[in-house]
């Protein structure tokens, strides 16, 4: 499945949430099994989102933390959301989310791309 990195940054919230309730079987190993499948596309997300800070738009303060400065924040999302807009092919299971199933309205929206209809 072809996503944007954007969709998984977005989603990655709702999927723990859903992650962490009783559900079947299946159900829990189809999610258990995307989130090991998106779990390192968003730790590289974010190593390259740390480097842009540390090596290309952050400076230094006194207290040794890294900040982009007002100037540079501008250009700063630009790349960053460059960054998020790329698009990443994924082996993500689709899940059926029964009725009964406690899932918030934004969750479903958050997640409808790896959502099948029961």
């Amino acid at each position: 499945m072809k996503l944007k990195l954007s969709q998984l940054i977005e989603a990655s919230p709702a999927l723990s949430r859903i992650g962490s309730e009783k559900c079947s079987g299946k159900m829990a190993y189809n999610i258990s099994r995307n989130i090991r499948v998106i779990d390192p596309e968003l730790k590289e997300y974010d190593k390259a989102r740390v480097a842009l800070i540390e090596n290309k738009y952050g400076e230094t303060q006194d207290g040794g933390e890294i900040t982009v400065p007002q100037a540079k924040v501008k250009s700063f999302l630009k790349e960053l959301e460059e960054l998020q807009a790329e698009e990443i092919e994924l082996d993500i299971r689709k899940i059926m989310i029964p009725e009964d199933f406690p899932i918030a309205p934004l969750d479903l929206y958050l997640l409808d791309w790896m959502l099948e209809e029961t």
